[in-house]
């Protein structure tokens, strides 16, 4: 196995995972010109099997008249299996592909996006392989495993797609990671509850059964992973087969304490420049309550990343705080991905 390249994206040198066998890599046997990403496809009873419901490793695989799966032969069993494996192995370590002529690595949180996340209010339910997107999952990907990196500024174009994409991100680890607690804010509580959780939901809901933890607890601005509840007043997917995670996503009133509580493992501040005029909030603020919820004393336990689009003029004072965090970030016009270094 050969050791993979590094690659720099925005003046970072970023090492990728060791290169696979050949039969690990997606359209290594393609022309070129059929070198471009697709979704895999798997058998349907892939897609139906439900653990709640399916008998696995019966004596044939069989449909009821309403088309559910009710049992699954041995044969189809291991298949199944093997397909989930395979892409719980990708969704934590990406992935391998040949893109035009061109091995390209597909971080974990992108892979898990174009394959798995359907998109909302969009004319195509999954997204294409955008270079773009990749490179900015793969510096928030990597950042989450250097010990002197407790926050990262991600530069964002409008209408880039990033708000669906760390959706996307979040629900990944979320889906496997035991014990995470993932708290997101935006501008305003609306926005985040009704953008980015909307997003998060709408992809989860859609994924099949059998990558589906057990849901404790849903609303408009969260969900738990854990063993369900019962109660009328909550909201629960007790239909919804998988592990007992012990995981939130929580969308957060716009405020400075909006991370307080329990240690962040990941936190995410969108359009963090317009928190002053859109709710009163100044940025420079929330940062120093925001910084000290991902470590425990001067150790590192979790990430934050912030996500704006940076203007050349700082018109409000969100923007101005927001360019001026002092030593904690270096400001430069040709870098638009800025790693706040706290040795």
């Amino acid at each position: 196995m050969s050791k993979g390249k590094i690659i720099t994206i925005k003046d970072y040198n970023i090492q990728l995972p060791d290169l696979p066998d050949k039969s690990e890599v997606l359209f290594v046997n393609e022309l070129p010109r059929n070198q471009y990403w697709r979704r895999q496809e798997y058998p349907s009873y892939f897609h139906d099997f439900d653990p709640r419901k399916t008998k696995a490793f019966a004596k044939e695989t069989y449909y009821n008249s309403d088309r559910e799966l009710i049992a699954l032969s041995e044969q189809d069993s291991l298949v199944v299996q093997r397909l989930l494996q395979t892409e719980n192995k990708r969704r934590m370590y990406g992935v391998y592909m040949m893109i035009n002529g061109k091995l390209e690595w597909c971080c974990p949180d992108y892979y898990y996006n174009l394959q798995w996340c359907q998109m909302k209010d969009l004319p195509e339910k999954y997204g294409r392989y955008r270079r773009v997107q990749n490179e900015f999952l793969t510096v928030y990907h990597w950042a989450k495993f250097q010990d002197w990196i407790t926050a990262v500024i991600e530069a964002k174009c409008k209408k880039s797609g990033v708000t669906q994409i760390m959706s996307g991100a979040f629900l990944n680890e979320a889906t496997y990671q035991e014990g995470f607690e993932l708290l997101l804010a935006s501008k305003e509580f609306d926005h985040a509850k009704d953008v980015a959780m909307a997003y998060l939901f709408h992809a989860f809901d859609n994924l099949p059964m059998i990558m589906k933890p057990l849901v404790r607890k849903r609303n408009l601005h969260e969900i738990i992973f854990g063993k369900p509840v019962d109660s009328v007043n909550t909201k629960t997917a007790t239909k919804s087969p998988g592990k007992t995670l012990n995981t939130r996503i929580s969308a957060q009133k716009t405020k400075p304490t909006c991370f307080d509580g329990p240690v962040v493992k990941r936190g995410w501040a969108d359009e963090f420049p317009k928190w002053w005029e859109a709710s009163k909030v100044s940025p420079q603020k929330a940062y120093t309550k925001m910084i000290e919820t991902v470590k425990l004393q001067q150790r590192k336990n979790g990430l934050l990343i912030f996500t704006s689009y940076l203007p050349e003029l700082c018109r409000y004072q969100g923007f101005y705080e927001f360019r001026n965090f002092g030593i904690h970030i270096q400001v430069s016009k040709l870098i638009k991905t800025l790693i706040i270094n706290l040795r």
